[in-house]
């Protein structure tokens, strides 16, 4: 990873603290948490795309585009990492619903990735050899999350969420939500695919995995999901279309990613 003369920035010596040797061999999977501070953003903006700029001034709150900037400046900075190339070179190509992959010469690296931020934390996986999909929410206390299962989650979900004690629901609703939205995330599809047409696991103590998927019928066997630990503030989902030889974690918090 290219890195400038003299003393390394805050956000250089994160990526240092964290003892990343950028190796990413075929079938690793890394998962990076990072923070989303101003002073991140304020260090990792100049690396950001004219387009990229443009679209954070559009955040009619500063908190929200401090975190954009943020995010999408530790995404080039991470990336850059396994590319070996500079963080400001980067171009994105973007499917049909948004998921952003590495264009021109970059895309020859076979690397994988995404990202996603909630809060004042975000989280980049890069995969080598199939896609990749990652979630992060802050868990919000005022969320009827009743009412928002019954209009996003399969009839499957509901039942069994409506199954458990009542002190337990919460934490199962995000636990559910992270693991469907990585999974549509590693497909490359919105919520306009159907969040009711799949189903993912959800009770206590029971293993991450799509159960099933009416518009997909082999993703159960095709897709592997991971509940990453953060803290008690967020919930975060990994979905891989392949079952990983190597998966690590990477950040501010790399003990408690798993």
């Amino acid at each position: 990873m290219s890195r400038s003369a003299g003393q390394p920035g805050r956000a250089e010596s994160v990526l240092q603290d964290a003892a990343a040797d950028w190796q990413l061999s075929a079938g690793s999977v890394h998962v990076w948490r990072l923070p989303l501070s101003e002073a991140f953003a304020e260090e990792l903006r100049p690396s950001l795309s004219p387009d990229e700029l443009a679209r954070a001034d559009r955040f009619v709150f500063a908190r929200d585009r401090v975190r954009f900037v943020a995010a999408r400046g530790w995404l080039r900075r991470i990336l850059a990492g396994y590319v070996d190339g500079g963080a400001a070179e980067l171009r994105f190509s973007y499917g049909i619903c948004g998921k952003p992959e590495l264009a021109s010469e970059s895309a020859r690296s076979g690397v994988a990735f995404n990202v996603s931020h909630s809060g004042d934390a975000a989280l980049v996986a890069v995969a080598s050899g199939f896609p990749v999909g990652v979630d992060l929410e802050a868990m919000r206390p005022d969320v009827d999350v009743n009412l928002v299962a019954r209009s996003f989650f399969s009839p499957r979900e509901c039942g069994e969420l409506d199954s458990l004690p009542v002190a337990d629901r919460r934490a199962a609703f995000y636990r559910c939500w992270v693991r469907k939205e990585a999974y549509l995330k590693g497909l490359g599809a919105g919520v306009s695919r159907g969040l009711q047409n799949f189903s993912v696991s959800l009770l206590p103590g029971q293993a991450p995995a799509v159960l099933e998927d009416t518009l997909a019928p082999d993703a159960p066997e095709k897709w592997f999901l991971f509940d990453l630990g953060t803290d008690d503030r967020f919930a975060a989902g990994l979905a891989i279309a392949g079952k990983p030889l190597i998966l690590r974690c990477f950040g501010s918090a790399p003990a408690e990613c798993f």
